[in-house]
């Protein structure tokens, strides 16, 4: 006996398949293009929560510490930790891992949602099928697809949920169909729960769009309006009780709790407490959207010769009510994020993964090519066949170099996980050059929710190194250092390849500690000269070129040493070349940094130091991390 296909999935099959197709687009690129993580530490931020939730916990304890322990985008409070998103990807995330043990599945999923929504949104707006069809395949063919689909983020899963919100609630407008307008209330909600400005531009541009519509019979409107609220009220409570358990006040959002800079309007801006600070302007908001909307092709099927199609496709469109609906979809979102400074930070990275606060203009200008496409094949079919060739072969310039710039982003740093595959046994991991935060630098250095795992991470140059080495003595300490500084492994056309190495740790005690200075080459100057810096007190000592430096003390107060440490700190010793010692001190060429602290009346060292060389950029000069220090070289001994 044949089986019976639903009439809906009879007529709608092509949506699955390129659902389908654009599930297999987001694990080719999971795989291929972002082998060991995309540049965005959104990611593994969003990973650590997942890691946290899966272990029944809302927050993760901070140890006491804090300062060692936080993950780059979040906040402490109260003896937790916990990051600035709220749960609506990390459960997806989450439920994804549960049910096919996998945490990408939810990539899949999410990449799979946008087409589908793609696809619902043309046949509201055009009620054509083959339109629907062929903006649905331009979305998958789109580079977009492929760049955000393999990365642990959330633009593409609420893409799909607000199209398909929005396409419940029209249609259920005009069906009467009030179950499909609680529906969509909740995806709205999910939104929210998700994205909560998101949700507000969702719900501003299919609302407003319905007023208009309906505009002669407006009131019609209330019960609709009033079915999505109560489809969204549920996940709004649930955003409210999340943001009461980790904020401590149900409006209090966990991103201005990171920081409340972090945050919409124009005036100082800032991601987090301890980073540089911008004033966010209109112009500059202005300039991002002019970088946004030129590197926008990039990502699109057909690139420039895309956007022209969808010009004609506007044009030819311009007389049907719906397609207000589809301009308004491709304007209110770049327009919304015109007041969040986050607009002028992602806009530096716009060309390498693609403007992501506007992926619902994707959609709009798919849908104007389909339509263009669509209008023109009865008449020109040899012509649109053309067409189509030509909008792929415009699509792979672009869209091959994108691939390979996020590839060479991606690669390297699988290095990070290699270079801890050899540690057996407990140990604490250092992340040198870290800049105050796990995650920022190493996207895999997440600690589980009780800090109980076989290895812990924790950052660098911070005295409670040497507490947490002591309170944990059964764990071997290591100091994981890149082979390049911080500041060149950021996004850029022409990524730094980098590996990872991993130094064990060791503390030298005694109550004062001799160091001795070595110089390398001094490149012809006439004068070596060594500053040692602690907590605004400094000793200088030079010397004629060609003779060693001699050798300096540290101790506590009472131990006659040369310099006379505070109870913690960082010891900084610098080293430089000059014809005097204050002209070598005032263009250094080397530094060293080394983590103490006093105990029982003894002084207490971390080696190795963090290395430092003063090179100069473009604009500045500026210390940058180095494994090595030609220039300088520090032995320290104790003594009794």
């Amino acid at each position: 006996m044949p089986v019976a296909i639903p009439p809906l999935l009879r007529r709608h099959w092509p949506a699955l398949v390129l659902a389908g197709l654009a599930a297999a687009v987001a694990a080719w690129a999971r795989y291929r293009i972002y082998p060991g993580l995309s540049f965005n530490r959104d990611e593994a931020v969003y990973l650590w929560q997942v890691e946290t939730l899966e272990k029944g916990f809302l927050k993760s304890i901070d140890g006491g510490r804090p300062d060692l322990f936080l993950p780059w985008l979040s906040a402490a409070r109260d003896g937790f930790m916990f990051t600035q998103y709220t749960l609506g990807w990390p459960l997806v995330l989450l439920g994804a891992k549960l049910l096919t043990g996998s945490v990408a599945s939810a990539l899949y999923a999410g990449s799979s949602l946008a087409v589908m929504g793609t696809y619902a949104f043309a046949w509201e707006v055009t009620h054509r099928r083959a339109t629907a069809i062929v903006a649905a395949a331009c979305m998958v063919a789109s580079p977009i697809m492929a760049i955000q689909g393999g990365v642990y983020l959330s633009y593409l899963f609420t893409l799909g949920l607000g199209l398909l919100f929005g396409v419940g609630l029209l249609s259920g407008i005009r069906t009467g169909r009030n179950g499909r307008v609680v529906i969509a209330g909740a995806l709205l909600g999910w939104i929210f729960f998700t994205r909560p400005y998101d949700g507000m531009l969702w719900g501003v541009t299919f609302g407003l769009y319905a007023i208009i519509a309906t505009r002669h019979h407006w009131r019609q409107l209330l019960r609709p309006f009033v079915l999505v609220a109560i489809g969204a009220t549920p996940l709004l409570l649930a955003t409210m009780a999340y943001n009461l358990s980790v904020t401590g006040a149900p409006l209090a959002f966990p991103i201005t709790a990171v920081d409340p800079l972090d945050t919409f309007g124009f005036g100082v801006r800032r991601i987090m407490p301890n980073t540089a600070s911008t004033v966010y302007s209109l112009p500059k908001g202005l300039y991002a959207l002019a970088k946004h909307a030129f590197f926008f092709p990039w990502f699109l099927l057909g690139s420039y010769l895309g956007i022209a199609i969808a010009a004609v496709g506007l044009w030819g469109a311009r007389h049907r009510q719906t397609t207000l609906l589809i301009v308004m979809l491709g304007v209110v979102f770049p327009l919304g994020y015109l007041p969040f400074w986050g607009n002028w930070v992602s806009g530096q990275f716009t060309r390498i993964s693609g403007p992501i606060y506007y992926l619902p203009l994707y959609t709009s200008i798919v849908v104007l090519i389909a339509i263009a496409i669509v209008e023109w094949y009865p008449r020109h079919r040899a012509g649109v066949s053309a067409l189509a060739l030509a909008l792929v072969l415009a699509t792979l310039p672009p869209a091959v170099s994108r691939f390979h710039i996020n590839s060479r982003l991606s690669t390297p740093q699988q290095a990070w996980l290699r270079s801890v595959e050899a540690i057996d046994g407990p140990a604490i991991v250092f992340v040198g050059d870290s800049k105050g935060h796990l995650l920022f630098l190493n996207p895999f250095s997440a600690n589980g929710p009780q800090l109980n795992d076989r290895i812990l991470y924790a950052v660098d140059q911070h005295p409670d190194m040497l507490d947490l080495i002591a309170e944990e003595p059964a764990r071997q300490p290591y100091l994981q250092w890149a082979t390049a500084p911080q500041e060149d492994l950021g996004p850029k056309e022409k990524p730094v390849s980098f590996d990872v190495v991993l130094e064990p740790v060791t503390v030298t005690r005694g109550v004062t500690l001799s160091l001795q200075v070595t110089a390398g080459d001094p490149h012809g100057e006439a004068v070596v000269a060594v500053e040692v810096r602690v907590a605004g007190q400094s000793i200088r000592r030079s010397v004629p070129a060609g003779r060693p430096l001699p050798p300096l003390t540290i101790g506590p107060p009472g131990s006659g040493s040369d310099l006379i440490l505070t109870p913690r700190g960082v010891l900084v010793i610098t080293l430089g070349y000059g014809a005097s010692e204050e002209a070598a001190l005032a263009s250094p060429r080397a530094q060293h940094r080394m983590v103490f602290r006093q105990v029982d009346s003894e002084v207490e060292v971390l080696v190795p130091a963090n290395r430092f060389v003063y090179e100069q950029l473009p604009d500045r000069w500026e210390w940058r991390h180095r494994l090595t220090t030609p220039d300088l070289a520090v032995k320290i001994t104790a003594s009794d």
